[in-house]
Formats: structure tokens, sequence, C-alpha cells
């Protein structure tokens, strides 16, 4: 089971006030549904609201996939401020090739 896999980025969510999770599998059943959310659920703060939806799509056979989208979460790997954005906007577009970045306040 992937969430049960190390992390990719080192992401600390025990604080996480909000969640969506989206569960998208080839032939998900509830109880991988609520096995899934369950495990989520241990691991962000108790008192979070969290929304649940799920679909189907054959074409992924046997795999399911779980997105999370949280707020409250800490990381290093966060922008936190304007400037932080700023510098990524300006690391990201290089030269000539002004590729539009949008920063949202």
């Amino acid at each position: 089971m992937a969430i049960s896999s190390p992390p990719l980025i080192d992401t600390d969510i025990s604080d996480a006030r909000g969640c969506i999770i989206r569960i998208v599998g080839g032939s998900i059943t509830l109880a991988e549904a609520e096995t899934a959310t369950r495990e989520i659920q241990r691991r962000i703060n108790k008192d979070a609201n969290i929304i649940l939806g799920t679909a189907v799509d054959p074409s992924m056979g046997s795999r399911l996939r779980v997105l999370l989208l949280l707020t409250g979460v800490k990381s290093p790997y966060m922008i936190k401020t304007l400037e932080d954005a700023k510098n990524l906007r300006k690391m990201l577009v290089s030269g000539e090739d002004e590729t539009p970045v949008d920063i949202v306040k």
C-alpha cells in the first residue's frame, strides 16, 4: 500500500486543518476508500475538516491513486512569503523566454 511507503518529500502533515481526499481506482471498493481515509485521518489533526471524493476509472485496472490537498502543513519546501515566490519566479524564468508564472496573493 503506497500510503505506508516513505514520503517523497519530508512534510509534516500532523497539523493539517483541512483535507480534500480524491481516490481513483479501476475497481475501487468502499472498503478500500475507507481504509485509505482512515489512514490519512490518523496522520492529520484530529479536528481537521475532511472532504472525500471517489471515482472509478477502468483504465487504471487494479491500481489506486490517492490525491491529497491539505492546509496547515509544515515543510521547508513551501513558499512562505511573497519574496520567496518572486525568487522562484526569477529562477523559473530565464533569459528572453519570459514564460509567464502567476503569483496569487
